[in-house]
């Protein structure tokens, strides 16, 4: 198996020669004192805390404990470890009253009083991480991808971390894309929910290239939009400059060829997407 990264704790000793601290880690359902060793969490069943969703990877992440510290460590995971809501890029170490959401999972790290003023420890390469070995099990699911990046972008947005949100949501939109790309048949609401984040994407950013998706996306699935996603549309092509026109041309022109095949009930969906407004 390969090996991830050696990390190694320099630690320091608490204050005046306290007893050992305790570190704990709590659950929606469990709080578990942590002693020194490693904690693996994912989809494995071997993991010591072993997760139930198909957004988390098989061995996504790793809680490594020492006497003085405790570390943190995504790897390699597909949909990321989130840390106070910002994503894991290297090996950090746990603060008192820290929060990070694996999947739909979150977890509490708390500090015994004994470490809370201590200096910190650094991060550096030493012990290698083995994660337990499991058999493959099924890929996850793209519609459960956006579902669970909708919802962390939901609060990212609302820290006012556009940037960051962007980052939580390109991969799960681009993989919708690529679906409908490959002729996968997906649902309106799948559609749906990948359109309208990426026209808060839109807005919020302004930028016309989550527009364009939006246009692009339903063209190519070859469905009129929802009513709730030509409302955030329109208010994009208002508000947004730089939206193609040449993706809203060639989606009208699909609409109309659309009129004499769809059901009534679309009829009025397809009327709407040839009336949209001509972008800024």
């Amino acid at each position: 198996m390969k090996k991830l990264g050696r990390i190694s704790v320099v630690e320091r000793l608490a204050p005046d020669g306290q007893d050992t601290p305790s570190f704990w880690l709590t659950t929606r359902d469990r709080e578990v004192q942590l002693t020194v060793g490693e904690y693996f969490i994912g989809r494995n069943p071997v993991a010591q805390f072993p997760l139930e969703d198909v957004r988390v990877s098989r061995n996504h992440a790793v809680v490594r404990v020492t006497q003085r510290g405790v570390v943190l460590q995504d790897l390699g995971s597909a949909n990321g470890v989130w840390l106070n809501d910002e994503r894991l890029l290297e090996p950090v170490q746990l603060r008192d009253g820290d929060r990070f959401l694996i999947g739909g999972e979150e977890f509490a790290f708390s500090v015994g009083e004994a470490l809370r003023d201590s200096a910190s420890i650094s991060v550096v390469e030493l012990g290698p991480v083995e994660p337990p070995s499991v058999p493959p099990v099924p890929s996850t699911l793209t519609e459960l991808d956006l579902d669970y990046a909708a919802r962390l972008a939901d609060r990212v947005l609302a820290s006012g971390r556009l940037t960051a949100a962007e980052e939580v949501l390109a991969e799960p939109l681009a993989r919708v894309m690529e679906a409908v790309n490959q002729g996968e048949e997906l649902t309106d609401d799948q559609l749906s929910l990948a359109a309208r984040y990426a026209l808060k994407l839109c807005l919020a950013c302004k930028d016309a290239r989550w527009g364009d998706y939006v246009v692009r996306l339903f063209t190519r699935a070859e469905r009129p939009m929802e009513d709730r996603v030509y409302d955030e549309l329109e208010r994009a092509l208002r508000c947004v400059p730089g939206i193609s026109p040449v993706e809203i041309a060639t989606y009208r022109g699909l609409l109309a060829t659309l009129v004499g095949r769809v059901e009534e009930a679309e009829l009025d969906r397809c009327a709407r997407g040839i009336a949209l407004p001509d972008p800024l």
